[in-house]
């Protein structure tokens, strides 16, 4: 493990400016960096399990693998990695720059009202949405895994190869093109504004 950092000592590190610092791959749990400056921070691989991030300022921070097991998140984020045996929640407003990137293994759990939008998103683990509105943006979603919705809607294509599944609890709102030929399953009702094409497509 490398040498500790005062960044990732326990305690509250709120208002510090690590700007420029590099964490990666270093254990840096349960610690309080609410409002912290960690703008082009490299915490690529870094373990941000518990990581109180609420305000924090990650707009050019290096999140690749990050572990950001039930971290409290900001309001936007440059990307949002869900490793492998992760748990990620998001219960507020979330706005992510580049991509949502889940892992196999890795779970992202959105839940409530709030808007949560992104450029893009892949998806090899599990992606569950709880009365949520999102958006994948113009790169759509990538579903490679297992895509739950519950009583949500859902803005940006949304391809689902074989193997892939979606499973449909309440009423489900698909506003952009739903494709591929993974199983859609579940007791709800989807809606598909901009339409499902069930076939692969074959390049």
């Amino acid at each position: 493990m490398p040498a500790v950092h005062p960044l990732v000592a326990s305690g509250d590190h709120n208002h510090e400016d690590h700007s420029g610092d590099n964490h990666s791959e270093e254990f840096i749990t349960s610690i309080n960096l609410s409002s912290a400056d960690l703008t082009s921070t490299d915490l690529s691989s870094a373990n941000l399990t518990f990581a109180n991030l609420n305000s924090a300022d990650l707009s050019s921070a290096n999140l690749t693998s990050a572990n950001l097991h039930l971290a409290d998140l900001p309001a936007a984020l440059p990307m949002l990695p869900v490793v492998s045996g992760a748990t990620v929640q998001v219960i507020d407003p979330l706005t992510v720059v580049g991509a949502m990137v889940v892992d196999g293994g890795g779970f992202l759990s959105i839940s409530g009202p709030q808007a949560v939008h992104a450029a893009s998103a892949t998806n090899a683990g599990t992606i569950i949405l709880t009365s949520a509105s999102v958006d994948f943006g113009a790169g759509g979603l990538d579903n490679n895994g297992t895509l739950a919705l519950i009583d949500s809607n859902v803005t940006g294509t949304v391809t689902s190869p074989a193997g892939s599944a979606i499973n449909v609890i309440g009423t489900v709102t698909f506003n952009d093109l739903v494709s591929g030929a993974g199983g859609i399953f579940g007791s709800g009702t989807a809606v598909f504004n901009g339409g499902h094409n069930p076939g692969d497509r074959l390049d």
